[in-house]
């Protein structure tokens, strides 16, 4: 019996205006780390979820660095996309 495949898409499209914060809410840090940085761990944890979208604002000027320097994302990065709206 093969498990079903899931999808998740994480909205992080903004731009800290109501935050008052010139760093998008979802780069904030929680516990010395982004908190988009919590939302993609449990979610990589999770045997049956195949891919993760993360949907961003056009002009996001820091998906790249997370995706790419975060070591709890290794050898899973590759099934993580960020998407432009």
């Amino acid at each position: 019996m093969s498990l079903s495949r899931y999808f998740v898409f994480i909205p992080a499209a903004g731009i800290g205006v109501r935050v008052g914060s010139s760093l998008p809410k979802q780069y904030m840090p929680l516990l010395g780390k982004p908190m988009l940085m919590h939302v993609l761990k449990t979610f990589i944890e999770i045997p049956i979820v195949s891919h993760i979208f993360v949907v961003v604002s056009p002009k996001d000027e820091y998906i790249a660095g997370l995706l790419s320097m975060s070591p709890q994302l290794h050898g899973k990065s590759d099934s993580i996309v960020s998407w432009r709206l």
